[in-house]
């Protein structure tokens, strides 16, 4: 036993401090594409796999602290939408998903108001069917809070061309909460994100930052 947790640590550790070196190095997105022309998505890679499981051993047993939990699980989204920036076409600037509902829990807002220095509402409502910018989207629609933003806006991503995301119309998209992210591993760390928060309804940012 005392191997296995061992293990899982190292991977943990060595996996998900490879992130700001990864960062650095880029991606191109993927190219621009009619939404009748998206290939089939390829295998999960092994190692986002592996990450997954060392991490679920991580966070609950090595990190206690709700924020910290969060964070480590950031940390991986950073390395497995590594592996999407390969496949989605979304762009800086092009932010037609931050002017819809972009649903959070409250220790998401919580990290996001110790990121900013903003104060956030405590609101027991939920509004829907928003078309406003989101409170933190910047001039030139780029995401002024990008290393915290919620884990709803890290798993969403167009796979054919961000127009589509503007016009309202059905297109190939990757991580809809609707669709149970499209991965299992995705939606198991939903899951994971509302236990963490206590499982209290998740409200929208705008109810949170008004």
């Amino acid at each position: 036993m005392e191997t296995a947790n061992a293990s899982a640590s190292a991977e943990v550790r060595g996996g998900l401090q490879q992130v700001p070196a990864l960062a650095r190095k880029g991606r191109m997105p993927a190219p621009i594409r009619d939404k009748t022309a998206v290939p089939p998505l390829p295998p999960l890679p092994r190692h986002l796999v592996r990450l997954h499981k060392a991490l679920a051993w991580w966070c609950n047993v090595v990190v206690t602290d709700p924020l910290g939990r969060l964070r480590w699980i950031y940390r991986y989204m950073n390395i497995y939408n590594r592996f999407i920036s390969t496949l989605a076409v979304c762009r800086r600037g092009c932010s037609a998903c931050c002017h819809i509902d972009v649903d959070l829990t409250e220790t998401e807002a919580v990290l996001i108001a110790r990121h900013t220095g903003r104060d956030y509402t405590k609101r027991a409502i939920h509004t829907h069917g928003h078309t406003s910018p989101c409170p933190f989207l910047g001039a030139q629609g780029e995401c002024t809070i990008y290393s915290v933003r919620p884990f709803n806006c890290r798993t969403f991503h167009a796979l054919d061309d961000p127009k589509y995301c503007a016009t309202g119309e059905d297109h190939a998209v990757y991580g809809l909460p609707s669709f149970d992210y499209t991965s299992k591993i995705l939606f198991s760390l939903a899951q994971a994100i509302d236990h963490i928060d206590g499982h209290r309804p998740r409200r929208d940012i705008r109810d949170f930052f008004s």
